[in-house]
């Protein structure tokens, strides 16, 4: 008798035996809800559901919700099986466990189906690492995303391969105008190079600093002081990459430059402040003392005194304290034109020049002067009373140290492109040395290349070069310090639009102005 080449069938228990030792769990049911086969495992999982009576184990598996709520038997029965499908099966402590399912269809010869057959594996353990393990990673990276400071990753070509949201608002680049860019195309052209360098020598493994302060090119062109500090580590594939901080230092920089330039400005007003107190000292010292002089004449002699004398002593001491008023009206203009609060609106300067000739009309005449005025000027946008001023000083200056008798020519002109009017004072005195030049329109100096008819306080074009700036205009004096050939005050101011004229014009017509 022949062997038999097939193997012996294994009996019942020993298969039994077999699957009870298999760590995963095995079924078979029918499309009725017998359960005709359950390992050691399947037991034990079916023994922590809710099934009872009116729903015996078999029919529980078959209702099992899978896929999107369909149950086993439904998604069996139509697509023949299932693989590795992951869902959740409830248990009596109202926790649930997490499955790895896969079920197949068995029929018979004639296509009739027979039962449904899985294995099921607890992948709960494994499923609870996983998802510890995606929300610690998401926390990690929702800190990065978020962190206040910037983060830029680059890799071992240089390139940028991740930056977070503040390196994002830092440079005002969206993500994907960043990631895969050499990270030199976003540093200032002056540090580029400098910074590319360092970075290859530490790729190499060089020691060299890991902090640097430098300047970053936004995509709007602004300039970003920042403080980079790099570090360099490789990843468990080799590759080297480097990760960087970026901390925008820029409103600390503005800080200091501010704090600076504060200081500076202190130092300014303090060297002011001096030269105030040794010009007040001097310009009020004079007078007081001819006044003083002119009253102890007066008190010890004024009985022996000819009614002329007296009336010359009183004429003088009136003199000299309307010059005193004159200097304190000066130090007050000087002072408040500083940081006064100011309405600029529409000028209208015909007007302005008659009211700054009438003002200065018995100087003119004492002088014999001769004032050159055009028939039209430009309209401009300023501070009325303060412009009025500005003229008062230039038209004044060219009368005292204009020629003998002094001629003075006034005029306006349009600035290219036209933002702003260039209005001038000319005289026809002995012009003004070029060293001298620079330090006119500082505080406390006086002098030109003639001497004045009559003195002044030192503060009058200091007070023109203030009240110029605080209304957006600048200052400036032509002049070749010939004998003969005079020279030219101008101060600039922001031409007027139609809107502007408009505006004049219906405050005219309402008795605004």
């Amino acid at each position: 008798m022949e062997a038999s080449s097939e193997p012996p069938p294994i009996e019942s228990a020993s298969l039994m035996a077999i699957l009870d030792y298999l760590p995963v769990a095995v079924y078979r049911v029918t499309l009725d809800g017998r359960l005709l086969l359950a390992n050691h495992p399947m037991l034990e999982l079916l023994g922590t559901c809710h099934a009872d009576e009116e729903s015996p184990m078999g029919q529980y598996l078959l209702d099992l919700p899978i896929i999107d709520g369909q149950t086993l038997s439904e998604v069996v029965t139509m697509t023949g099986e299932v693989c590795e499908v992951e869902h959740a099966w409830p248990v009596t402590d109202g926790q649930s466990r997490r499955l790895r399912h896969s079920a197949r269809l068995v029929t018979a010869p004639t296509a009739a189906p027979l039962y449904i057959e899985g294995i099921i594996e607890d992948v709960t353990e494994h499923w609870q690492t996983i998802t510890a393990l995606r929300s610690s990673e998401e926390r990690y990276r929702s800190l990065v995303e978020h962190s206040p400071i910037g983060i830029v990753l680059i890799d071992d070509a240089a390139r940028i391969i991740y930056v977070n949201e503040e390196t994002r608002n830092i440079l005002g680049y969206s993500q994907d105008e960043i990631i895969g860019h050499p990270f030199t195309e976003f540093l200032h052209p002056e540090v580029a190079s400098l910074l590319y360098e360092r970075y290859v020598r530490r790729q190499r493994g060089e020691n060299l600093p890991t902090r640097y302060e430098t300047i970053l090119a936004r995509k709007d062109g602004q300039i970003r002081h920042v403080v980079l500090e790099a570090s360099v580590y490789r990843e468990s594939t080799g590759d080297t990459r480097t990760i960087v901080q970026v901390v925008d230092i820029s409103e600390r920089i503005e800080a200091e430059r501010a704090l600076r330039d504060r200081a500076h400005e202190l130092e300014l007003r303090n060297a002011e402040l001096n030269a105030f107190a040794d010009s007040v000292a001097h310009d009020l010292r004079n007078p007081l003392a001819t006044i003083i002089g002119f009253a102890e004449l007066l008190k010890e002699q004024w009985q022996t005194l000819e009614s002329d004398d007296i009336q010359r002593s009183f004429n003088a001491m009136l003199s000299v304290a309307r010059k005193m008023n004159s200097i304190i009206d000066a130090l007050l203009l000087f002072a408040r034109a500083r940081e006064a609060p100011v309405i600029t609106r529409p000028i209208a300067m015909a007007p302005l020049i008659k009211s700054v000739l009438q003002r200065l009309q018995s100087l003119i005449q004492a002088q014999h002067a001769t004032i050159h005025v055009p028939e039209h000027w430009p309209m401009v946008i300023g501070y009325a009373p303060w412009v009025e001023e500005v003229w008062a000083n230039y038209i004044s200056n060219a009368i005292r140290y204009g020629g003998r008798p002094p001629v003075v020519e006034l005029g306006a002109e349009i600035v290219p492109p036209g933002h702003l009017i260039r209005f001038w004072v000319r005289d026809n005195g002995d012009g003004i040395p070029k060293e001298k030049q620079s330090r006119l329109f500082e505080a406390f100096v006086v002098g030109s290349g003639s001497a004045p008819a009559s003195g002044g306080s030192g503060l009058g074009l200091a007070i023109v070069k203030r009240i110029v700036e605080r209304l957006g205009g600048t200052v400036s004096v032509e002049s070749s310090g010939k004998p003969g050939e005079g020279s030219t005050f101008s101060f600039t101011l922001p031409a007027a639009t139609i809107a502007d004229r408009e505006t004049l014009r219906a405050d005219h017509l309402t008795g605004e102005t």
